[in-house]
C-alpha cells in the first residue's frame, strides 16, 4: 500500500486500519510526520498506539518515528517485530532479515521522507 505523498497522525491512523483488512501478515513502514511541532512526540506516539493494533511487524523510520516504536513497545508489541531505523537506507539494507514473501506492506510518511525509494526498492 503505497501512501508516501502526504502524511498526518490522522491519515496514518486510517491507513493503519486499512492495512488491519488484510488476512496475510501486516507490515507498517512508517515514516517521520513532518511540521508538528510541539505536537510531534506525543502524535507519533499516537500512531505507534494505533501501529500496535493494526499490524503485526512495525518499521519505523526517522528521528520522530523513534516515538512510533516505542510506543508499539509500551503497548506490549513483540520487541522482535518492532523496528527503527535513522534512514530509509539503514532500513532498506534489513529488510531481508524482516519482510516475508506474501507479506502485505503499508510504507507511509510526510513526503519529505522520500519513501518513494522504498516503494521503489519494494518493488524491484
Amino acid at each position: 500500500i503505497d501512501s508516501v505523498y502526504n502524511a498526518s497522525v490522522d491519515s496514518m491512523r486510517a491507513a493503519l486500519k486499512v492495512l488491519n483488512r488484510y488476512k496475510t501478515r501486516k507490515v507498517a513502514i512508517l515514516g517521520d510526520i513532518f511540521e508538528m511541532g510541539s505536537f510531534a512526540e506525543e502524535g507519533h506516539k499516537q500512531v505507534g498506539k494505533d501501529a500496535s493494533e493494526n499490524a503485526d511487524v512495525i518499521i519505523a523510520i526517522g528521528k520522530d518515528a523513534e516515538f512510533i516504536s516505542k510506543e508499539a513497545l509500551e503497548n506490549n508489541m513483540n520487541k522482535e517485530n518492532v523496528h527503527h531505523f535513522a534512514t530509509k537506507e539503514e532500513a532498506m539494507e534489513n529488510f531481508k532479515d524482516i519482510l516475508q514473501k506474501g507479506d502485505t506492506i503499508l510504507v507511509k510518511a510526510s513526503r519529505g521522507m522520500h519513501l518513494e525509494e522504498v516503494v521503489e526498492f519494494l518493488n524491484k
